[in-house]
């Protein structure tokens, strides 16, 4: 069982925190959006009954954890990888990673969801940066 965090409740995240949570490894959510946070269970609930009925998983119960967090620092704590799911926004993402490698020991994995976003550029600023 792994612990990740992800951060970044949106599509994006909610589909990644599902996946991981459905192979029974504890998901440590966060977001600045509470709202976002709020629906969270909801939404994987959501995801789950859809997968199931279509056939794409076997289970229709993810059999890990999902926890949320409304303060960054509490969600990357003792984590074994961070996945940033946030908006495509250089100066967004770069501030979330910089806090995050702050906060981390040096051999959590910090992965990026991005699609357009060099990321070089994303971690330019952070310490103990293998890319």
């Amino acid at each position: 069982m792994v612990r990740i965090a992800v951060i970044g409740c949106g599509v994006m995240g909610i589909k990644i925190a599902g996946n991981f949570s459905y192979f029974g490894h504890i998901v440590k959510m966060y977001d600045a959006d509470l709202k976002q946070l709020d629906s969270v269970c909801e939404r994987i609930h959501a995801d789950e009954d859809e997968l199931y009925r279509d056939g794409l998983i076997e289970v229709p119960k993810f059999v890990g954890q999902i926890l949320c967090f409304s303060r960054l620092e509490d969600a990357v704590k003792d984590v074994e990888f961070v996945f940033e799911c946030i908006i495509e926004n250089l100066e967004i993402k770069q501030a979330i990673f910089d806090k995050v490698a702050q906060v981390v020991s040096p051999d959590v994995i910090l992965c990026s969801n991005t699609m357009r976003l060099d990321l070089n550029k994303i971690c330019e600023n952070i310490q103990h940066k293998e890319v």
